[in-house]
Order: C-alpha cells, then structure tokens, then sequence
C-alpha cells in the first residue's frame, strides 16, 4: 500500500512539473508581446497564469525574462518577481529583488500606502528576522484605514501566525506542491 502511494505522489509531482514546463514555455513563446498591465495586472494573463498553478520557479523565470525583453521599469514586477522567488524557496533571491521595489522616501511621502514599510517586513520575514516583521508590520498598521494597508496588514498577520513556516507555507498553507 505505501509503494502504491509513493507511486501516486511520484506521478503526480512529474505531471506537475511537466504542467509548469508546458505553460511556462507557452508564455516565454508570447508574453513579452503582453502590456504590463496585461501581464502584471491582469489575473490569468502573463505571470499570473503560472502563480495560479503554483508554478512558482517558472512564474519567476518569466518575470525576470519579461524584464529583460522589455526593459520595464514597474516596482510590482520587481516585487511579483521577489515573492515567485520565496515561493520557490529561495529568500537571497527574493530579498535582492524586493530590495529593488522600495521607493524613494520622497515617493513614499507622497502616498499613504506603507510601501517600503511592507516590503520590508516581508524581508524580516525571509531573513528569519521576526522582530524587523514585527516592527515594520506594526508602520503598516498606522495606515490601515486605507484598503491596501489593510489587506496588506492581514497578508503580515499571517507572516506572523506562521513564522516557523516557510513563506511558501505561511501563504498557502502546507499544500505540498498540489
């Protein structure tokens, strides 16, 4: 019976993996054709099609590619790349790349979404850091009448919640890859 199931788990992580290599070469072939809003914005376009199925190293690579082909400049690609990556598991990456989505503090004044305060509290997170995710989470909530602060306040709740978790795992729970 355990054979049977290890059986089981194998082909499902092979059709898994063999999904995420069919759609990310699907996108490769067109998304770098896509606007930015269509590929960052839009939900089952661009990048948003692979982080639906979990095909988070992809959703990365194609992140990145798109950057490169296009030579955009948007602070959510940056970000979208940086969160595929600790996804995937790999915080340096993440880090590094959420390091590129801060804004300036002249930006940042102009605008009463807690930004960089987000940013890094989620790098708190992936430097295993709680008291910066605590600190930075607690700026946050300074301006949680406004929706962005507030969904952003509960996205760190649940950092917090799962801190001995992997992000991958604070987010989406233990799926196993499913």
């Amino acid at each position: 019976m355990l054979r049977v199931f290890f059986a089981l788990l194998f082909i499902s992580f092979n059709a898994l993996a063999d999904n995420c290599s069919n759609l990310y070469e699907q996108h490769l072939a067109t998304d770098a054709k896509l606007t930015y809003e269509k590929f960052d914005q839009t939900m089952g376009e661009g990048f948003r099609a692979l982080e639906k199925e979990k095909c988070f190293p992809e959703a990365a690579n194609l992140i990145s590619f798109y950057i490169k082909e296009t030579q955009n400049k948007e602070i959510s690609l940056r970000w979208h790349l940086a969160q595929m990556r600790a996804l995937s598991g790999d915080y340096q990456s993440a880090i590094n790349n959420a390091k590129l989505s801060l804004v300036s503090s002249e930006v940042q004044a102009k605008f009463p979404i807690k930004w960089n305060d987000f940013v890094e509290a989620n790098i708190g997170f992936w430097e295993r850091d709680k008291d910066k995710l605590v600190r930075y989470r607690n700026e946050v909530s300074t301006g949680a009448k406004i929706k962005p602060n507030e969904i952003n306040l509960v996205f760190l709740d649940r950092l917090i919640n799962n801190f001995s978790e992997t992000y991958r795992a604070a987010m989406y729970g233990n799926d196993k890859g499913s």
